[in-house]
């Protein structure tokens, strides 16, 4: 790809690719079908008779608008594509046209592939292009994939090229092409048979790209290209449609990597479906919500999880684009779309699946083994519970992180995490869920909020949490990262823009990293002193990855290491290994020091995730130098325009709060702000002139800085001036939340809010325990003892509080989230109109709950179990407090659950609304009597 900055992305102009259809007319009689060969000789021919669907058809692309269409496929000599733009005006006639640089090595093939829709392999076929370049030899070719004959190294259906004509004239416009394919192609197919067996499978071939081989010996060449030309294409379904389809029944087995295969056929020949996740990579999932695949492409995502079964137009889509798809499974396999299903590699049954749920995705999973050898691919599970039983049934487990306003700790995310693959109970692909954006509730929650105060919403997002979770994911080694999204990331918010943006750098840092993660192994953390981090360690053949993230962190919000020196120990046997630091995308050298506590590394003001590799392999500087070098531009721009527009937004956060005379100029943050600016105002020449990796580090240094501007404003907004793990506020849960928290001010303090409504909330009285008071619901399918009930003493107010214990039956630990509630404890109801805001405080006590993601979850019915506080073990009392909106009429009610074995203590809890005097109605856009100093950190 080119560089292309995020604007650019969100606002693409569609391809000139057209295809233009010649003849439509009837399908004839089923005798026609008995033709067979005949046929195959005069399809062309009779085409006007014979078919209803497209039969001859035409691409032409005049290459002069965004995106780029062609890209490096395949090399033998490590090319590498240095610049690739789209020239306005140095096409034939002076029209655009697509330009790049190549730097090849030693080798015959670097071939650049244009994907067309799949169509047959017939002499009538043809496609030119026309070229200029800085050396003669680039060759013209078209690709012939062959569906059912699978490389067993690499798991991909194999494919060969039928080369045309050469390019001669140096430094003019050629144009060269290719047609009548049919004879050389046997003799390929022959080729074939001699390296893949006399049973090679080479059924329903077909034409899948236009491509060029522009090797032309060791060192750079310049390359132009323009107005591509395909003819005489016949689509693949078209013979489908009129023969039918042979379904080939056979026996299918699933291996542990998680590829299906069908070890019979009628014929006798081994069929290979795709595997779902390469192994020597992390694969980059999106949850897709209708976002162009090549748009997608250019974000660094190789799959996507698309949320309905797969349709001719996705199918065609993802082709083109290069992109995978994981779908769920039809209904019933559809005939008109098996020539389709290349990009197709797995299944995907639903999300956070309970133990309810192991019945019905039974039947499923039966149903689906019984479709047809070409419709067989391996199936991914995600489940919130019952993962030994969804493990046996499934090939691959996606395990989904909560989102970062839980407040997790790091040792606590990764330890989860390990907790249910270990509870799996099956070697199978891993792949975790990590989540881009926040969740629903919370959004409906703002723009609620928003429009009823009329408050403007804010365009930033929390990007250095999700790259802090995928950070972490790693540790597992996953075989794949899925970024879990609500909302398309073409929706036209700025903060999609952004978040765009920002998946596009952590797309960068995983395409560096993937295959030493891909091929490594966990080993234990290491120890970290001087700065606020945790540090993983992978092992992999020849060395060792180093993660380190920072866990200065509280529910969202996020703190790099800014002036702080960060020291990592490292094992004796490590002392004498070189060490390169990645962080800014290039292969920083690092000296391993001699101390008397032993090796250490010290980085000075480290970023939010620093990743270092120890190898004593020769050329592993090299190869990370060349890793980095691919993606260091666009990765480069990301993190800059990240960095500008999040300083615009936090300095209106800023200037709104202290107009309000909410908090009074605080010169600290002031001089935070001055410094960011300063420094990306200094840095831009550095960034216009394309220096990827001295951007990258003036860039997160601004980051640094706005990062405690932002923990400092969140703080100062929050009640009582200073942040709590146990409040949960809508607006400060969200990093674009702040301009409507301005508004929401009033409500921090404690005038305006009136009597308590919820009936019952001193929890004093026995009897308040039934239909129409407190109530409690258990789990029976946890191997568990839990108890609720209202005892005298240990309360906060009144005489009574109310007392739950969890205990485990068994001598294993009980799980976290979801997987780990054993007991729900529901408040009575208390009704309120739509729009009216409310106050839930909660006096608690916790012991126990010692477990990754375990606690008590304090909810309520509005905000949902994500909006809700994890309470750990606090033996003091404590105050849970919720700030919600009411969205409709109707019911509010409390909720508590019990995650992990431990005892709570529940009193005094209060349901109020808001109801200030007349002298104070919302909204309120200046506070006259000032407020809280901000927390100076």
């Amino acid at each position: 790809m080119g560089n292309v900055n995020s604007d650019e992305r969100l606002t693409l102009s569609p391809t000139r690719q057209t295809l233009s259809s010649r003849d439509r007319v009837l399908a004839t009689s089923s005798a026609v079908r008995s033709l067979g060969i005949l046929f195959l000789y005069i399809e062309t021919a009779l085409s006007f008779f014979l078919f209803t669907t497209t039969c001859a058809a035409q691409i032409t692309d005049s290459l002069d608008t965004y995106p780029p269409r062609w890209h490096l496929a395949t090399s033998d000599c490590q090319a590498e594509v240095i610049a690739h733009n789209n020239d306005p005006t140095g096409g034939v006639g002076d029209s655009g046209c697509e330009t790049m640089t190549l730097a090849n090595g030693h080798g015959t093939q670097a071939v650049l592939e244009y994907r067309i829709e799949p169509v047959r392999v017939i002499d009538e076929l043809s496609a030119r292009v026309f070229i200029r370049a800085s050396k003669k030899g680039q060759r013209i070719g078209l690709r012939v994939r062959y569906p059912y004959l699978s490389d067993p190294r690499t798991r991909q259906a194999v494919s060969t090229i039928v080369f045309g004509a050469e390019y001669r004239d140096v430094g003019q416009w050629q144009k060269i092409g290719i047609g009548t394919i049919v004879a050389p192609l046997r003799l390929k197919a022959i080729a074939l048979r001699q390296e893949y067996g006399s049973s090679a499978n080479l059924d329903d071939a077909f034409v899948d790209a236009v491509v060029i081989n522009c090797y032309t010996g060791v060192g750079r060449s310049q390359l132009s290209l323009d107005e591509v030309t395909v003819d005489g294409m016949v689509a693949v379904t078209s013979m489908g449609s009129l023969f039918g389809s042979t379904q080939k029944s056979g026996r299918v087995s699933t291996d542990l990597s998680g590829t299906t295969t069908s070890t019979t056929t009628d014929h006798g020949i081994a069929v290979v479906a795709s595997s779902m996740l390469p192994m020597d990579r992390v694969t980059r999932i999106l949850q897709h919500n209708g976002e162009p695949l090549d748009w997608v492409r250019t974000l660094g995502f190789n799959t996507v999880l698309i949320n309905q079964p797969p349709t001719e137009r996705i199918l065609r889509e993802a082709m083109l684009a290069r992109i995978t798809i994981i779908a769920p499974p039809p209904s019933a396999p559809d005939i008109a779309l098996e020539s389709l299903l290349e990009p197709l590699i797995g299944y995907y049954l639903g999300t956070s699946l309970n133990e309810a749920a192991i019945p019905p995705t039974t039947l499923t999973i039966d149903r689906i083994r019984k479709f047809p050898n070409r419709w067989q691919r391996p199936i991914m599970i995600s489940a919130a519970e019952s993962w030994r039983a969804y493990g046996s049934l499934g090939d691959a487990m996606v395990h989904d992180l909560p989102p970062a306003i839980r407040g997790l700790a790091a040792d606590e995310e990764i330890a989860s995490l390990f907790d249910r693959v270990e509870r799996t109970g099956r070697l199978q692909p891993t792949i975790v869920g990590v989540p881009t954006d926040p969740p629903a509730t919370l959004m409906r929650q703002l723009e609620n909020i928003s429009g009823a105060i009329g408050a403007p919403r804010g365009e930033d997002v929390s990007w250095h949490a999700t790259q802090l979770q995928v950070a972490r994911a790693l540790q597992l080694s996953p075989r794949a990262i899925l970024f879990r999204s609500n909302r398309s990331l073409t929706s036209g918010l700025p903060e999609d823009q952004r978040r765009s943006m920002a998946l596009s750098y952590i797309n960068r840092h995983l395409e560096v990293i993937g295959e030493l993660v891909a091929g490594s192994t966990s080993n234990d953390s290491l120890v970290c002193s001087g700065s606020r981090y945790r540090c993983g360690k992978l092992e992999f053949p020849g060395g060792q990855l180093l993660i380190a993230t920072t866990y200065a962190q509280s529910r969202g919000l996020t703190l790099a290491g800014d002036g702080d020196t960060l020291q990592i120990s490292l094992p004796p046997s490590d002392v004498s290994k070189p060490a390169w630091r990645l962080t800014h995308f290039s292969a920083e050298r690092l000296t391993i020091q001699s101390t008397s506590r032993g090796p250490l590394l010290e980085i000075v003001s480290p970023d939010t995730v620093e990743t270092i590799i120890l190898s004593s392999e020769p050329d592993m500087g090299g190869r990370l130098a060349g890793a980095v070098k691919r993606v260091a531009s666009q990765a480069g721009q990301d993190r800059w325009q990240l960095a500008r527009e999040s300083l615009t937004q936090l300095q209106s956060d800023w200037q709104g709060a202290t107009s309000s005379r909410i908090i009074n100029g605080d010169r600290a943050a002031i001089d935070l702000l001055n410094a960011a600016e300063t420094t990306l105002r200094d840095a831009e020449p550095t960034f216009r002139a394309g220096d990827a990796s001295a951007t990258i580090r003036m860039a997160r240094r601004a980051d640094a800085w706005q990062l405690r501007s932002r923990w400092n404003l969140h703080a100062a907004l929050s009640p009582q001036g200073k942040l709590s793990a146990t409040t949960s506020c809508p607006p400060l849960l969200s990093s674009g939340g702040i301009p409507i928290q301005i508004m929401w001010w009033p409500l921090m303090n404690e005038r305006g809010w009136g009597s308590n409504r919820l009936v019952g909330g001193s929890l004093d009285d026995p009897s308040m325990i039934g239909p129409t008071g407190w109530s409690f619901g258990r789990r029976s399918e946890n191997a568990t003892r839990a108890d609720a009930k209202i005892v005298k003493g240990r309360q906060v107010e009144g005489d009574g509080c109310l007392v739950a214990d969890v205990a485990s039956l068994s001598d294993s630990p009980l799980p976290g989230g979801y997987a780990g509630t054993s007991i729900q404890i529901r408040s009575p109801s208390v009704r309120f109109d739509a729009g009216v805001p409310i106050r839930i405080d909660v006096q608690m006590r916790t012991l126990g709950f010692g477990g990754p993601d375990q606690g008590v979850l304090v909810y309520d019915t509005v905000g949902g179990p994500e909006l809700g506080v994890l309470v750990r073990a606090t033996p003091a009392w404590q105050t849970v407090r919720l700030y919600r909106q009411t969205i409709d009429d109707g019911e509010v009610q409390l909720l508590l659950e019990a995650i992990g074995a431990g005892e709570m203590m529940v009193d005094d809890v209060q349901i109020r609304a808001w109801e200030p005097g007349s002298s104070q109605s919302m909204p309120m856009r200046r506070i006259a009597d000032g407020g809280v100093e901000p927390n100076r950190q």
